[in-house]
Order: C-alpha cells, then structure tokens, then sequence
C-alpha cells in the first residue's frame, strides 16, 4: 500500500470515490442508516437550543450533513424532519445521493471540508461514518472546524462519528474477502505511521468485476487513509475552534448509545460540541 503522501497509480481519494460510488451502498447495506441518524438526533436535542417538530417534512431545524456521500445518512435526517444540505468532496457520490427517492427534499453541494463554503446557517452540524478521519493533519482537521463553526448558529451542535482504533487495529494486517455473483472483492487495511509517528489506516479496496460466464472484466483498486485521533486531542481542537465538547459517547453496532466510548466491545465513539450562545 502506498503512503499518503504518496503518487502511485493507484487512484487518489478524489478518483477513488468516483470509482466507488457505484458500489457504496453495496458496500455499506448492513449499515442502519435511521438508527444511527436517530441516535445522533437524540444527542443534537439533548445537547443542542434549536426547536424540533418531529414532524417529517415540517423540521424548524436546519441540518448540514458533513461529507454525505450517497446521501444515505442526508435522507435519514430528513426523514427526522431536519431542512437539510448535504455536502461531499465527491460529484459522482452526489451524483447518486441526487438520483435516490426523496432526495428531493435535500440540497446537496460539492465542497471541501477543508474549505467549507459558505452554506447558511445551520442548527446542527453532523458528520456520519468517518468522514472527519479522512483529514490527516491537524491543520486540515482545524480548518473543517473552523468552518463548521462559521455555519452553526450560537447554540448549534455538532454530532460526528470516529471509528475507534482498536477496531481498525483488529482488522489491520488482514484481508477481507467478499464474492458476489458480479464481483469479487477484496478489503486490505494496513497501519502506517507518519514522520511524526501519527498512526495512519490505510484502506485498499480492490474489486474484480465480472463480464459473465466467470470471465473477468476489469480491475478497480482505491484506497484512501484515516486517522484516529485520541479524545483529548479531539477537545482540544475541537475548543481551538470555539466548540467546547459537551458529550462523549458510545454507539453500539446497533446503533443504539451507551456510555463506554472507549470500550473494546465498542466500533464507534460519538462526539457533540456545542457553540456558545454568546
């Protein structure tokens, strides 16, 4: 595998997404997308000021969702009742968020995290399955933060996910096979440390496509990096930025939280901070 600060043929994050966008869902079916968009709902009202409906369709509440991918966590927020925009690096992730039913009811925009455009002003800021991750250096992490406090309102939450790292420590050095009838598809992730001695997961998807009567067809491989960063480093970011973290949770993989972030038994750890009102 390559390192980060690397060019090899093997595709960038930018082209890697386009190449995977059509088998993201795929790929992430057995995820329960409302579960978990409940879940960050809950501590958005628990933590957050902004008035909630519950109605769907009629939400008060302004919703951004931070690298939205397929739009598949954007649609469960909506469904919440949440106004929501949905923003991703990728335009062929959009491109299928755009075609899915209901995606109607959600504004979504290609950015950057690392330059967010000015959006609006939003109640709640979320980011689901990772995406904060993918910024390895503390500077492009500050800068995400930096421009999700520009867009929250004085009182608005932001709710994000990390993977934790023993989960990516138990797959680290493994290969992950899947076979379908058009496919085969193999998932390698490998530890890598920076000059800094920062460690970096590498992921490396590489997917056989199949022409029929077990004839190979083509070869996709992409890989893209993240970091895991420790919760005491996470607040302090997080308070340089002017969001104070007000919660720390954990989130089981049925999407239902609990108060053992840091547990082995854990894949997931959930983090609010919430912009003063003054």
């Amino acid at each position: 595998m390559t390192r980060p600060d690397e060019e090899r043929q093997t595709l960038g994050t930018a082209d890697a997404y386009r190449e995977w966008a059509p088998f993201y869902d795929a790929d992430y079916a057995h995820v329960r997308f409302d579960r978990v968009a409940r879940a960050f709902h809950d501590l958005a009202v628990r933590h957050g000021s902004a008035e909630h409906d519950g109605q769907e369709g009629q939400g008060r509440c302004r919703l951004v969702d931070l690298g939205c991918g397929t739009g598949a966590s954007a649609l469960a927020f909506a469904s919440l009742g949440y106004r929501v925009t949905g923003c991703d690096l990728s335009p062929a992730m959009l491109d299928v968020a755009r075609g899915k039913p209901g995606a109607d009811r959600i504004t979504f925009v290609e950015a950057d995290l690392r330059a967010l455009p000015d959006l609006g002003r939003f109640d709640v800021a979320t980011a689901m399955t990772d995406p904060l991750s993918h910024l390895l250096t503390d500077d492009e992490f500050a800068a995400a933060l930096a421009g999700v406090a520009r867009s929250l309102v004085p009182g608005g939450v932001l709710v994000f996910d990390q993977r934790n790292e023993h989960a990516y420590r138990r797959l680290s050095g493994r290969t992950l096979v899947a076979r379908s009838r058009d496919q085969l598809m193999t998932w390698d992730v490998l530890e890598q440390s920076t000059s800094d001695g920062v460690a970096v997961f590498g992921m490396r998807i590489t997917r056989h496509l199949w022409a029929g009567e077990g004839e190979r067809q083509r070869q996709i491989t992409h890989q893209h990096f993240l970091r895991h960063r420790g919760e005491s480093l996470i607040r302090r970011l997080l308070r340089d930025a002017g969001l104070p973290c007000v919660a720390v949770h954990g989130l089981s993989d049925h999407g239902h939280l609990n108060d053992r972030p840091h547990a082995e038994d854990q894949q997931t750890t959930l983090y609010v901070a919430r912009k003063p009102l003054s």
